[in-house]
């Protein structure tokens, strides 16, 4: 009996040492006590998908609008609709934040023209088309997608537009337009949606716009006209980082042919250049793409055939490389993940296609180009997630 309760007592002491190391010491197990706090279970780990996406390419020999999917894994395009008229010479197509509509700048048609994205694949449908007295190369959506801006360059002026909300036709903005200073190339508006800036070629300026946000009516703020130095002479794009820091401007004269970097204030709109203007390693900088990082930039070289790529870090803009496309490189789009840019290559027909890497903003080729049929000329692109 004795060595019976030995063990009985034996058992008892291990059971309460035991109980006690797991409780951390602790003198219970109630809500009270004084042991380590219980770990809340995570619940099931929710994986998001893949965004989906569609890449929207105007043709300057068939005069169209395309859509191609974008495989979110390989940058792989697939045409998902027949392509539709897009005016004469479709120099610029831009998406609005919702995804619900695209637009057109046709400049020998002298027009913008508005299309619906339809569901499910968001094909672009016909909308509208602006009367035509507008030569325009690029056009310009407000964040809200309630207005698009187009800048007139034979006329130096903004055309302004409301946009219908379920049908997307364009119609005339208070006046209509607003006046710009010389042969106005390009037009962009910022991430907040409370300003407008218009580079103007033809006298080397960039012109500042307050945007009432209710009616989407620009006015020019008075002392805000940016006067370009020397070196930045004939701006040709202007294009904004997607957090509205910073501004980017491709120039084409003063015998080199340059990107300019520009401090945004987002209170005032106003611009500071930053540092001195960097050499694109060639002529022609047809089209300007920024990461959605807002870490990397590329430029399209018309003339050399190449996308330079340029790398931010802090106020400096320095150069990463140099990497070869097809003949004559008009557009350039990075898609909405930051994983794949894509330019345009007007003479062959072709699309290239480039893994982005994340640490450098460095470009590789991701296999052949994509060819288009023969006398497509792709001209312009833009990517859009399907929302």
């Amino acid at each position: 009996m004795t060595n019976v309760l030995s063990r009985l007592l034996s058992a008892l002491v291990v059971g309460l040492l035991a109980g006690c190391l797991f409780n951390g010491g602790g003198g219970g197990g109630g809500g009270g006590g004084s042991g380590s706090p219980t770990v809340p279970d995570p619940g099931p780990v929710v994986i998001e998908p893949p965004p989906v996406m569609v890449a929207y390419i105007t043709g300057s020999g068939l005069h169209d609008l395309t859509a191609f999917d974008v495989d979110p894994a390989t940058g792989a395009l697939t045409q998902i609709a027949a392509p539709i008229p897009a005016g004469f010479n479709p120099m610029h197509v831009a998406v609005d934040p919702l995804g619900r509509f695209a637009y057109v700048a046709a400049i020998d048609s002298l027009a913008v023209s508005s299309y619906r994205l339809e569901l499910p694949a968001r094909a672009p449908a016909f909308a509208s088309e602006s009367a035509p007295d507008f030569r325009v190369r690029r056009v310009a959506v407000h964040p809200s997608g309630k207005f698009v801006y187009a800048a007139d360059e034979d006329n130096d002026r903004i055309a302004m537009f409301a946009v219908q909300e379920t049908t997307g036709e364009l119609t005339p903005l208070g006046a209509g337009t607003v006046t710009t200073g010389l042969t106005p190339r390009s037009v962009m508006v910022h991430p907040n949606g409370r300003f407008a800036y218009v580079a103007n070629s033809g006298e080397n300026t960039i012109g500042l716009y307050a945007i009432n946000e209710t009616t989407g009516v620009l006015t020019e703020i008075p002392g805000n006209l940016f006067l370009l130095p020397v070196d930045v002479a004939l701006p040709f794009v202007l294009v904004i980082d997607p957090k509205g820091e910073f501004a980017y401007l491709g120039s084409t004269g003063a015998g080199a042919e340059n990107i300019s970097m520009f401090a945004v204030d987002s209170t005032t709109g106003a611009l500071t250049l930053l540092g001195t203007p960097i050499d694109i390693g060639g002529q022609n900088p047809e089209d300007i793409a920024v990461h959605p990082s807002g870490q990397f930039v590329y430029v399209v070289v018309g003339i050399e055939d190449r996308i330079s790529a340029f790398a931010r870090v802090g106020n400096t803009l320095t150069y990463v490389g140099s990497f070869e496309v097809g003949e004559s490189p008009s557009g350039v789009a990075v898609d909405v993940t930051g994983k794949f840019a894509y330019v345009t290559n007007t003479n062959d027909h072709t699309i290239s296609i480039f893994s982005i890497n994340q640490e450098t903003g460095v470009l590789t080729p991701r296999g052949e180009r994509f060819a288009l049929p023969a006398g497509h000329f792709p001209r312009a692109i833009a990517i859009a997630q399907k929302k």
